[in-house]
Parts: C-alpha cells; sequence; structure tokens
C-alpha cells in the first residue's frame, strides 16, 4: 500500500472544507443616485446610477423591475460592482413609478441571494395635459368667473405654484385646490363689452411644461329687446312657422322661449332654444305649455334672454289663427265635352265656418290638373285628345289649408271638329293689307262639319263679329273673298272659322295699311364724282320692306346705315359726263310705294388713259356677250357666220393690243380698244338665231320591222331595235335656223330620247338623206361622232343615265334661204328610212346596218372574190348531190350580202337590250 504525501492531502482537505463552508451573499442594498450621486425620487432623465452593497460571497449579478426575476443563472451577466449605470442593467424605464431590483449570486453558481432588495423612482418626460371648462364661446354679464382647470401628468405630479391664468394677456386670479383640479376664479370688472380670451399654464414637478389652453368668452352686459312673434294668415299646423324679431346690442348669443300663458317663472314654458327669426317647433295645441286645441284664434307669448345671463323683462305675444276644421266639398258635379275639352259644372259649397274658402282644386285622371277662385262655378279643362276618355273630380280648400272631401268621379270623351284658317293676298300669306285689296279666306274642316260659318271683325275701333260667308250643309271647306273697300282708318280686321263641334280656327289677324312710306334725300350735293354714296332717309308706320335707286332705267339695291337711313355706293366713272334724272323708291309690306326725284350731274375728269381703261373695261364685258353668243351656237350645232365670226377675232385682237400698250401708248390704247367696242357691238347685234320653221319625224309603228329590214338588219334586230325606238320614245325635229346674214339660212336636226336600257353610254345611228346634206363631212353636232360613211351614215356616242332623257343636236352649216325653202317644201324630213337607230356602246353601226353601207372598189373585189369561192363550192356539192333538204341555198337561189357576211345562225340577245 502506497502512502500519499501529506501536503497533497492537507491541500485537498482545504479545497473541500471550503466548498462546503462557502457563504451567500448578505445585507444586500441597492441605492438610484441621480448624475451628481445624490438620492432621487423623481427624474425625467435616465442619466441614474446605482449603488450596490452586499456582504460575503459577491460574484455576479440581475437587475429587473420584477421580485420574481432573475431565477436562470444566464441572468446573471453584470459582474458585481458597488456602482452600476442604468444603461448597463438593461432596464427601460416608463412613466410613472418604477421599482428597480437588484439580485446577486456567489461564486458557487448553484447558490443563488433570494433577495427583495429594491430601490424606487418616478420617471416623467412628458408635459401634464390641462382640460378647462367652461369651453370656447362662453358669454358672462358681470362678477366673477370660475374656471375649473384639470391637469393630467403621467408621473412626477403638477405644481400647484405654476398653474398661471391670464386673461387678454394680464394674469388674473390664483389657482386653489378642488376635488379632480383646481379652480381659479377672475372677475370681468374692468374688461370691456365684447370678446376676450383667457390662457392656462401649468408645469410639473419636473418643470415639463404643459401646452397652453387658450380659451374665448365674452362680455355681455346688455339684454335683447323690442322683441315680437306673429303669424300671418292661418295654419291647419301644430306647429306653424312663427316669425320672430328682437334688438340685441350685446355680443352674446340670445335665447328664446315660448308659452301660450303669460305666466312668470318656468311652468308652462318651453325650453330655451337659440333665438332664429322664423320657428317651427313649438307646439300650440299642447297643454303643457298651457294651450287649448279648441281654440281658433291662439295668443303666443315669447321671452328673451341672452347667454350672458342678461334677462329681458318684458313679455312679448302675438295672434295664430288655427283652423283643422274641413270645409264642405262642392255638389252636383258634372262634365260636358267638346272639341279637345271637357266643360266642368258645380255647386259652390257652403262656407267655412273658421279660415273661409280659398281654392278648388280640379283633378284629371287622379292627379292634379289646375285650381281657380273659390265661389267659381265651372271650369274648361283644355288640351285633351279627342276620342280618349278622361276622369274628373273636384274638392274644396280652406285658408288654413284643409282639404274637403272629393266629389263623386264624372266621365267625359271629348269630340271635335278641327278648323283650319288661311287668309292670302296675291297667293301670299296676308300679315299686311291696304284698301282696295282683295283678301282670299279660306276654311278648312276636318271632318266635314255643319254650320261651317266664316267670320271678321275689325278693331280699333272695334266693329261687332260679323258673317263673311256660311253654309247650311256638311262641308270640308268654306272660302270667300273679302275686298278692303272700307274708308274707316281701321288699324286691322281679324278673320276665323268655326263649325258645330268645333273649337274654332283662331283669329288670323291683317294689319291695314293704307300710309306711304316717307321718303327724303339725306344728301343735297347732287355733283357725282368717282364712287358717291348715295343717302336717302326713309321710314313707315308699319313696317318697311325695301329701299331702291333708279338711274337710267336700272335698279339699284341699298343697304341700312344708320337709324333710318339707306345707302348706295354708286360708281359713276362707267357713265358719260352729263345730266340725268334719280329716283329713288321706298316700299311698305303691303306694297305701297313712295318715290322723289332728283337731277343729278356726273361730273368726272377723264385723262387719256382712264377713257383707255373704261373703253377696255366695256370692251371685256361686250367681249363676255359674245363668247357666250358663239358657245350659245356650239351648243345649237350651228356655225357663226364667217364674215361675222372675222370681226369676233378682229375685235379679240385689238382688245389685246390695246391692253399690251395701256402702260406705254394711251392714245393707241383707246383707238384700239373703241375699234374693238364697236366690233363687238356689231357682232352681238348682228348675230342673232331665229328658229322660224320647224318640222318633226313621224315614222309607222307597224311597218318599222319591214323598214330595219330593208336597211340590213336580221329580223331579230330589227325586232329589238324597234322595241327599244317605242320604249325609248326617240323623236326627231328639223329646223331651219336664221342666223346673222338675212339671205343665209342654217339646218338644225334635233334628237332626244330616253335611256330605257341598262347602260350608261349609248350609240345613235342616224341615216341622213341626201337631199340634207351630201357629204358626212359637213355634219357639225355638241355630241361626239364618228362617220361610218360619207353617204353620210353618222354614228353619236351619248352618255345617259339610266330612265333619264338626252338631247342632242347636229347641223349641215350655212345653206341658201332658196335651198332651205326646197328643203322644207320637198319634205326632206319625211325622207329618212328610220328613226335613230339605238345600239349599245359596244356596238359598231356596221354590224347593224350592213346592206345600208356601200363599199369602195378594193372591198367589192374582196367580196367578189369570196362570193365566186363560195358559189363554186355550192355548185361542186350540189353535182355531187351532198345537199341535204332543208339545209341553205339551192344551187342558183339568191343570198344577199348580208347572208354572205354572217353565220347562218340567229344572233344572240344583245346583252344591253331591254328586258
Amino acid at each position: 500500500m502506497k502512502i500519499i504525501n501529506k501536503p497533497i492531502i492537507l491541500i485537498l482537505l482545504l479545497l473541500i472544507l471550503s466548498t462546503v463552508f462557502s457563504t451567500a451573499p448578505t445585507g444586500v442594498s441597492i441605492a438610484i443616485k441621480d448624475s451628481t450621486g445624490s438620492d432621487t425620487e423623481l427624474t425625467k432623465t435616465s442619466d441614474l446610477n446605482f449603488v450596490i452593497s452586499a456582504s460575503g460571497d459577491t460574484n455576479a449579478m440581475c437587475f429587473s423591475k420584477s421580485a420574481s426575476a432573475c431565477t436562470s443563472l444566464s441572468d446573471y451577466t453584470i459582474d458585481y460592482s458597488t456602482n452600476v449605470t442604468l444603461a448597463q442593467t438593461g432596464i427601460s424605464l416608463s412613466d410613472g413609478n418604477n421599482q428597480i431590483f437588484v439580485f446577486i449570486k456567489d461564486s458557487n453558481s448553484e447558490i443563488l441571494e433570494s433577495s427583495s432588495s429594491s430601490d424606487w423612482v418616478v420617471y416623467d418626460a412628458t408635459a401634464p395635459t390641462i382640460t378647462a371648462s367652461p369651453p370656447d364661446g362662453n358669454s358672462f354679464n358681470s362678477g366673477s368667473i370660475n374656471i375649473d382647470v384639470n391637469i393630467t401628468d403621467l408621473g412626477a405630479g403638477v405644481k400647484q405654484a405654476s398653474i398661471l391664468v391670464k386673461v387678454d394677456g394680464v394674469t388674473n386670479g390664483t389657482p386653489a385646490a378642488i376635488t379632480n383640479g383646481y379652480r381659479v376664479q377672475f372677475t370681468t370688472s374692468g374688461l370691456s363689452e365684447g370678446d376676450h380670451n383667457y390662457t392656462i399654464d401649468a408645469n410639473d414637478l419636473l418643470d415639463n411644461k404643459a401646452t397652453t389652453v387658450s380659451r374665448t368668452f365674452t362680455v355681455d352686459t346688455n339684454a335683447p329687446t323690442n322683441g315680437s312673434v306673429s303669424f300671418s294668415g292661418w295654419t291647419n299646423s301644430d306647429k306653424p312657422t312663427l316669425t320672430v324679431t328682437k334688438t340685441h346690442l350685446g355680443n352674446a348669443s340670445v335665447l328664446m322661449r315660448f308659452s301660450c300663458t303669460s305666466s312668470s317663472g318656468d311652468t308652462n314654458w318651453s325650453t330655451w332654444t337659440t333665438f332664429a327669426s322664423t320657428y317651427s317647433d313649438f307646439n300650440i295645441n299642447s297643454s303643457t305649455y298651457g294651450c287649448s286645441p279648441s281654440d281658433w284664434n291662439k295668443t303666443i307669448y315669447m321671452k328673451l334672454k341672452d347667454s350672458a345671463g342678461n334677462i329681458d323683462s318684458n313679455t312679448y305675444f302675438g295672434t295664430v289663427f288655427y283652423d283643422n276644421t274641413s270645409p264642405s266639398a262642392p255638389t252636383d258635379l258634372a262634365a260636358s265635352a267638346g272639341n279637345a275639352k271637357v266643360s266642368l259644372t258645380w255647386t259652390v259649397p257652403v262656407a267655412d265656418n273658421r279660415s273661409g274658402n280659398s281654392r278648388v282644386e280640379i283633378y284629371k285622371n287622379g292627379t292634379l290638373y289646375g285650381d281657380i277662385n273659390y265661389g267659381t262655378t265651372s271650369y274648361d279643362v283644355t288640351g285633351l285628345t279627342n276620342g280618349a276618355q278622361s276622369t274628373f273630380k273636384v274638392r274644396t280648400k280652406d285658408l288654413a289649408g284643409n282639404y274637403s272631401s272629393f266629389t263623386e268621379v264624372v266621365t267625359a270623351t271629348p269630340q271635335a271638329t278641327a278648323a283650319d284658317i288661311l287668309v292670302t293676298r296675291n297667293n301670299s300669306t296676308a300679315a299686311y293689307a291696304k284698301n282696295g285689296d282683295a283678301l282670299n279666306i279660306e276654311c278648312s274642316f276636318s271632318p266635314s262639319a255643319n254650320g261651317a260659318h266664316i267670320y271678321y271683325q275689325f278693331y280699333n275701333p272695334t266693329t261687332s263679329n260679323s258673317v263673311l260667308k256660311e253654309s247650311s250643309s256638311s262641308v270640308s271647306s268654306l272660302s270667300e273673298t273679302f275686298t278692303l273697300n272700307t274708308t274707316t282708318n281701321y288699324e286691322k280686321v281679324g278673320f276665323w272659322c268655326e263649325a258645330i263641334g268645333s273649337a274654332g280656327s283662331g283669329i288670323s289677324y291683317v294689319t291695314i295699311d293704307n300710309v306711304l312710306p316717307t321718303l327724303s334725300w339725306a344728301d343735297t350735293n347732287n355733283t357725282f364724282i368717282g364712287v358717291k354714296k348715295i343717302l336717302v332717309t326713309a321710314s313707315d308706320n308699319k313696317a318697311l320692306t325695301r329701299v331702291d335707286l333708279n338711274f337710267k332705267n336700272v335698279i339699284y339695291s341699298t343697304t341700312k346705315d344708320t337709324g333710318n337711313n339707306y345707302y348706295n355706293d354708286f360708281n359713276t366713272t362707267p357713265f358719260e359726263n352729263g345730266s340725268y334724272q334719280l329716283i329713288a323708291m321706298a316700299y311698305d309690306a303691303v306694297g305701297n310705294k313712295a318715290t322723289i326725284t332728283k337731277t343729278i350731274t356726273i361730273d368726272n375728269i377723264l385723262t387719256i388713259k382712264q377713257k383707255a381703261e373704261k373703253m377696255i373695261s366695256d370692251a371685256k364685258e361686250k367681249q363676255k356677250t359674245s363668247n357666250d353668243i358663239i358657245n350659245l351656237f356650239k351648243r345649237e350645232s350651228l356655225i357663226v357666220p364667217v364674215i361675222l365670226s372675222d370681226k369676233k377675232k378682229n375685235a379679240d385682237t385689238l382688245l389685246t393690243e390695246s391692253e399690251s400698250l395701256l402702260a406705254t401708248n394711251f392714245d393707241s390704247a383707246l383707238s384700239k380698244s373703241t375699234q374693238a367696242n364697236d366690233l363687238f357691238d356689231e357682232f352681238n347685234k348682228t348675230v342673232k338665231i331665229d328658229s322660224n320653221i320647224t318640222k318633226s319625224y313621224e315614222y309607222d309603228k307597224n311597218s318599222l320591222t319591214s323598214e330595219l329590214v330593208k336597211l340590213g338588219l336580221t329580223e331579230q334586230q330589227a325586232s329589238i331595235a324597234q322595241q327599244t325606238i317605242k320604249t325609248s320614245n326617240i323623236q326627231r325635229k328639223l329646223t331651219i335656223v336664221k342666223a346673222g346674214d338675212e339671205n343665209k339660212r342654217q339646218v338644225k336636226i334635233e334628237i332626244s330620247f330616253t335611256n330605257d336600257t341598262n347602260e350608261t353610254v349609248l350609240k345613235i345611228i342616224e341615216m341622213i338623206p341626201k337631199e340634207l346634206v351630201n357629204s358626212a363631212k359637213k355634219i357639225i353636232s355638241d355630241a361626239n361622232y364618228r362617220i361610218v360613211q360619207d353617204d353620210p351614215i353618222i354614228e353619236f356616242t351619248v352618255p345617259v343615265k339610266k330612265g333619264a332623257k338626252a338631247t342632242f343636236s347636229y347641223g349641215i352649216g350655212e345653206i341658201s334661204t332658196t335651198k332651205a325653202n326646197e328643203i322644207i317644201d320637198a319634205n326632206v324630213i319625211a325622207l329618212f328610212n328610220s328613226p335613230p337607230i339605238i345600239i349599245s356602246q359596244k356596238t359598231r353601226a356596221e354590224e347593224f346596218i350592213a346592206n345600208s353601207i356601200s363599199l369602195d372598189s378594193t372591198q367589192a373585189l374582196i367580196i367578189g372574190l369570196i362570193i365566186i369561192i363560195i358559189l363554186s363550192i355550192i355548185g361542186v356539192l350540189f353535182l355531187i348531190k351532198f345537199k341535204k333538204p332543208g339545209q341553205g341555198h339551192g344551187f342558183g337561189e339568191e343570198k344577199t350580202l348580208v347572208e354572205h357576211l354572217t353565220p347562218e345562225t340567229p344572233p344572240e340577245k344583245p346583252k344591253w337590250s331591254a328586258p
């Protein structure tokens, strides 16, 4: 057995004893200090220190605001020290009392000190809150005013000495503690009438300053006076709207209350309410206010005071007339139907015994239609639909607004004849007329009516109505002529129509005006130079319609100037200098005409240049006329005679030369423009169109088909062409025209037709007799055309809308008068073989009239060779007996040129043909 070293054993023994006999901390204490090291109970900062003391084994500390905390070894995070800051403890202070505990453990981690050692501190960093009464806007008359102040603080408590009340900025009153706060009493002595304010300030014991409270109040020592209460008329309401007045010199708000008695005190009086000029919340039938429901004339009393406590010693009163009894209803309601109206009648009800009857209400189909004064016994309901049934009932209303019961319901259906009137003068609606005028009066009735009348009446002076015309039978219209032949100065006459069952047409008035307009020259200067403003003054007693000027038989209109003045800016430069008559004419609405005349002198100083310019201007106007004449000739398919045409060309040339010379040689410009004027005058006066002989083509509709076949058309083509000619109503008219030269004439053919096809462009074939013209090249026309053959045959192309009528013409130029007479005498128009033939735009004339087209030598040779070849082939076939019965032509049978040129199959119906 090994013996252990004695020193080691001794050390182990000491360690064991130290563990067994270790002592826990005792005498633990904590003291809260401020930043200066002094004990503190109040603070508004977190700058605090904790002074700690303890005996025994002190190892680590734990701080908490709870006595039951720090139960885990992990809570002991702070090494033991005698001085610890609040920040080191990790504790946050809250407003109010804060109790802070400290726990200390020894070095043996299994032994803890269970101590309740703590200290207190009150933390308050929040300003107190002030509330005060009375609130804003109170009024006071005099004496002391108590302000009750309540200050709420979260911790430190209020410093009573810091409570400060200022009135209008001056400290007033001392705070005294009362239950739940403080009271400050100040006096209104020395304060002026009107608005003031006071403020309240306070601090807590830590000098946290509260937000200043500001209040307004009014000092008012004047009581309201001069009150009145009234009600106009009658009422059936328990709470009628009263009209209230007062006078108040103070600033405080005024209060009022009402009663049906004049007793003093609060008995039988309504509660005080804010004054208003109208008040409708007082029950005039409530016994609470001393009112009797049976009274019909009630006296209402009123008292006044203001919110400052100033009381009016007077009592005011007014009378309210009350009626809640229903009036009696009308009786014997009856309805009579008329024209778009129903006439109602009834018996007036007995008088109301209180407020009195006011109105009678009329109801149509259950809805209020209108009302009339009580005492009326009839009413016309108008604007109704004839044939539509309506129901009616009435009731009475009194002055207080009470209604009677309804009458019985009656039913009526309006029926009537409508009547209209038309008054005309000179085929226009007559608004004005004069003596001697004939007025046509026309009345119409729908449906026909019996007892139709036309009435008339004069006005100012007024006559009785008179019958102009009447009918004893049923008529749908009635008319009469009325002539104003009276010499009496009437202002107007009225006409109207009536019949049995009609409501009448209404009056149509015609104003009578026998007074001429007044007219005078507003300018006495009668010398006109350049552009002269001609000014006249005109007016009429009724209606002035226009003012005109007449100069050299040309009428010039005027424009209304200011007032009654009318003017025309008259250019005198186109006229020669000299004296002229100028006439002014004024017309009124009825045609009365006033005329005045004066002599004027045109005195324009013209230079050579001005004369040349005027002559050029005149020539240009005449040139326009000559151009219009030439365009007319073109449209009429006529030619202008060569001699006259040359004069027109010479005039055009001279005019152009004169314009170019105007800038360099005034004399030459004047000379050439004068010559141009003369030539234009000669052309315009000589070139005239005078149609004196006309012939129209007539054709035999029965033989037209055969005639068309002779022209080379097939039977089918001829039938179609005949039908088109009939439906298009095509016509040809020949006219002999004299156009200038007395010894020359022109022939014009005019063709017209209606497009009955589905196309918008058609072709017209015209085969013209040689007796009229021997060459197509001589033809002139306003339409587009093509020469088919010079023989002549012409194909015209004419655009025309479907269903529209088209007209075009062609002529043959100038011929002698003798030749023209021969054309008429020989009736050349009858030599046309057919009417103009209408074909499709896509078809050529050669396809339709092959037999009518002659061939030149080359064409004849080619066709001859073709015929020889065809006849040879036919002969060979005949000899070898290949010919079948019924097919083609036999040998030696005649075959037309058309048959040679076209296949032996029926042609298709042209697409353009009419259905």
